[in-house]
């Protein structure tokens, strides 16, 4: 941008000087007609000549600016690119964001792990079907008061004398 301004700036001023310089031959060229008494057709004449080289200059001066600006402006394309390729790498910085977005979602994965406490509490109420599963083996020791009649039975099978009762 700044060499694009001080090309601005000296294209300018040489433009400046050579109007100057076409305006002070065009005046000098004037006097000296009118010192040597030429006609006025052929004044008039070459002062146009002058002005339509003046024209021409000008016009050049003003092609050569343009083409510099143009030039100038590509590499500013081109900054212009790169800066694009900056922000490509912002993007990146995004993807970071993104990873940050993944730690929150660790985070997540933490609530999860007092989510999970609140399933261990669960897995205490299983304890507690554990405890009524405790009291099903309670009711299988009162199976075993069933066997200990079972065994009340076998004691009537040991008793011989029933089986020789007439």
């Amino acid at each position: 941008m700044m060499m694009k301004m001080m090309t601005m700036i000296i294209m300018t001023m040489m433009m400046m000087m050579m109007m100057m310089m076409m305006m002070i031959v065009v005046v000098m060229m004037m006097i000296i007609m009118i010192m040597m008494m030429m006609t006025t057709t052929m004044t008039m004449t070459m002062m146009m000549m002058m002005m339509m080289m003046m024209m021409m200059m000008m016009m050049m001066m003003m092609m050569m600016m343009m083409l510099m600006m143009m030039i100038d402006d590509d590499d500013d394309d081109d900054d212009d690119d790169d800066d694009d390729d900056d922000d490509d790498d912002d993007d990146d910085d995004d993807d970071d964001d993104d990873d940050d977005d993944d730690d929150d979602d660790d985070d997540d994965v933490d609530d999860d792990g007092d989510g999970g406490d609140d399933d261990d509490d669960d897995d205490d109420d299983d304890d507690d079907d554990d405890d009524d599963d405790d009291d099903d083996d309670d009711d299988d020791d009162d199976d075993d008061d069933d066997d200990d009649d079972d065994d009340d039975d076998d004691d009537d099978d040991d008793n011989w004398s029933n089986v020789f009762r007439p």
